[in-house]
């Protein structure tokens, strides 16, 4: 299972965006986009004051971003 099959299964039991913490107790948004290509965009507060953001594809192919 691709991590878009398991955002995927979530959004038939959840509503987006999601909110919550992940296992570094780091807080963590998921949107869903529906564009062209729909993906799902994770959001992770990180603890050392860094914002990571995932873009994740049906395809498979995801794409990480880094700011400040």
């Amino acid at each position: 299972m691709t991590y878009y099959d398991y955002f995927n299964a979530l959004s038939e039991v959840k509503k987006f965006p999601v909110v919550g913490t992940n296992e570094w107790r780091e807080n963590v948004m998921i949107e869903h986009c529906d564009d062209e290509d729909p993906y799902f965009k994770v959001t992770t507060f990180q603890n050392n004051d860094w914002v990571r953001v995932t873009y994740v594809y049906k395809s498979g192919n995801f794409e990480e971003i880094y700011e400040r």
